[in-house]
C-alpha cells in the first residue's frame, strides 16, 4: 500500500520569547514561510487557550495542515507538520519554522502516515 503523507512532529524548548509574543506576528510569519516551502496554505486560525496567554495557530493547507501550540510563559512550542502534497517541502518548511523561533533544544519525529510497517505501536488497531 503506497504511504498517504509525512507528518512531523516538533518539540521546541525555550524558544526566543518575542517571537512568541504577539499572535498575528507568528502566524504572519509561518504563513509566509509555508508560502515559500509550497505547502499551500490557504487559511490561518488563531485559537486563544483559557488562561488567555496560551494559544494555538492552525494553518489549513490543500493536501494537509500545519499547527502549533505556543506557551510562551514556558518557551514551549508543539508543532505537527503534516501533507499528502508530494511538491510540497514540509521539511524545509520545519526547519525554517525552527530557525525563526531559535529553542535551545528540540525533539522532531518523523512519522509516514499510513505505514504500515513492522513496529507494532505504528499499526492500526
Amino acid at each position: 500500500m503506497k504511504s498517504t503523507g509525512m507528518l512531523i512532529a516538533i518539540d521546541m524548548y525555550n524558544c526566543k520569547e518575542e517571537h512568541l509574543e504577539d499572535s498575528k506576528v507568528l502566524s504572519q510569519a509561518l504563513f509566509a514561510l509555508a508560502e515559500k516551502y509550497v505547502m499551500a496554505p490557504h487559511d490561518v486560525q488563531i485559537y486563544k487557550e483559557k488562561n488567555d496567554l496560551d494559544y494555538a495557530l492552525f494553518i489549513a493547507c490543500y493536501g494537509g495542515h500545519i499547527t502549533f501550540h505556543i506557551y510562551p510563559d514556558r518557551g514551549y512550542v508543539g508543532a505537527d507538520v503534516f501533507t499528502i502534497d508530494e511538491t510540497a517541502e514540509p521539511d524545509a518548511f520545519a526547519r525554517a519554522a525552527m530557525n525563526f523561533l531559535d529553542p535551545d533544544k528540540l525533539k522532531v519525529t518523523y512519522v509516514q502516515r499510513q505505514d504500515y510497517g513492522s513496529r507494532k505501536d505504528m499499526k492500526p488497531r
